[in-house]
C-alpha cells in the first residue's frame, strides 16, 4: 500500500469536512453513547459508530445487553489513546500521532471533571503528510499502528485495519532500539491474527533489505528475544528461511557434483581396463 493511498484522505474538500465534523464533536451536540476507557468518558454518537462497526451496532441493537440499556459501553482491552485514534477514523476517517486526544474530542474523567491530556498522540486527517511531525519513535509509531489494527478487528471495523496496515508499511523499523523492536514484534503477535501476514512480512523485507541480519545475529539483546519470545523466534525463522533454502539447494548440488565426480573416476577405470591398462 502506498503513500498516496494515504494522501487521498488529506485533499481539500475531505479537510474541510472534517473540520466542521470536529467541531460538532467537540460540542457534543446530540451525543446518545458514552464510551468509557482507563477512567474517562467519550461522548460520542450511535449514528457515527454503528454504521462502522457492527460489533458496536450488535451490543446497542440487542435489548438484552447492558450497553443497549444503559447507553454506556465499557472499553477495557485497549488503552484510551488508542480508542481515541479508533474514534478519529470513525468521525473522520483517518487518524494520524500528532495531536492530543483532548483535542478532538470533548472528553472528561468518568468524575465529569475535564480530563488532562491523554498521553499519546493522534493527527487528525487534515494534517497533510507534508507537514507531520514525527518525533515519536518509530518503532513506537509502528507499535501504535498495531494497536490500532488491534481495535478495528475487535470492533469488526476492516477499513480502518487497512488503514493501519497502510501506515504500518510506509515507516521502517529502526533494529537499534533493540528493546521497543521486540516489543514492536510482540504487538504483532499479540494483535495480528497469523493469517494477515502484511505487518509481519514487512518486517522481515525491511530487516532483509536493508542487510541487518548479521547485525540480529550479533545484538544480545536480539539474541535473547529469539531464545526466549515466540513472536522474535517466528521472525528468526522467516529471516533464516531464505538461508536454509540456499544450504539446502547448495546441499543438492554437492551431492550431484560428487556423484558426477564418481561416476568420472568409475569411467576412467573403465577406460583403462578397456585399454590393458592397470587401474589403481
Amino acid at each position: 500500500m502506498e503513500i498516496a493511498r494515504l494522501q487521498e484522505f488529506t485533499s481539500p474538500a475531505v479537510k474541510q469536512r472534517q473540520k466542521s465534523m470536529k467541531k460538532f464533536v467537540r460540542s457534543e451536540k446530540y451525543s446518545d453513547l458514552i464510551i468509557e476507557c482507563q477512567g474517562l468518558r467519550f461522548p460520542v454518537h450511535k449514528s457515527i459508530l454503528c454504521p462502522r462497526s457492527s460489533v458496536i451496532s450488535a451490543e446497542l441493537d440487542n435489548p438484552a445487553w447492558i450497553e443497549s440499556q444503559t447507553g454506556v459501553i465499557k472499553h477495557e482491552v485497549f488503552d484510551a489513546h488508542t480508542l481515541a485514534m479508533m474514534l478519529s477514523y470513525a468521525y473522520y476517517s483517518s487518524y494520524n500521532v500528532a495531536a492530543s486526544a483532548d483535542e478532538l474530542f470533548t472528553i472528561k474523567n468518568i468524575d465529569g471533571k475535564p480530563c488532562p491530556r491523554v498521553k499519546g498522540e493522534l493527527v487528525p486527517a487534515w494534517v497533510t503528510l507534508e507537514n507531520f511531525d514525527n518525533d515519536v519513535e518509530v518503532n513506537e509509531d509502528m507499535m501504535m499502528h498495531v494497536h490500532v489494527y488491534g481495535i478495528a478487528e475487535y470492533y469488526d471495523m476492516p477499513e480502518l485495519k487497512e488503514m493501519a496496515t497502510m501506515h504500518f508499511v510506509s515507516l521502517t523499523p529502526d533494529l537499534d532500539d533493540t528493546c521497543n523492536f521486540i516489543a514492536l514484534m510482540d504487538s504483532i503477535a499479540e494483535y495480528v491474527p497469523a493469517e494477515d501476514t502484511a505487518m509481519f512480512d514487512h518486517v522481515v523485507k525491511e530487516v532483509q533489505k536493508n542487510d541487518c541480519t548479521d547485525y540480529i545475529w550479533a545484538n544480545p539483546i536480539l539474541l535473547h528475544g529469539f531464545k526466549t519470545k515466540p513472536s522474535m523466534q517466528r521472525l528468526a525463522g522467516s529471516l533464516m528461511s531464505p538461508v536454509t533454502t540456499q544450504a539446502r539447494k547448495l546441499e543438492t548440488k554437492l551431492q550431484g557434483l560428487e556423484q558426477d565426480c564418481d561416476d568420472l573416476i568409475q569411467l576412467h577405470h573403465g577406460i583403462r581396463r578397456a585399454a590393458g591398462l592397470r587401474t589403481k
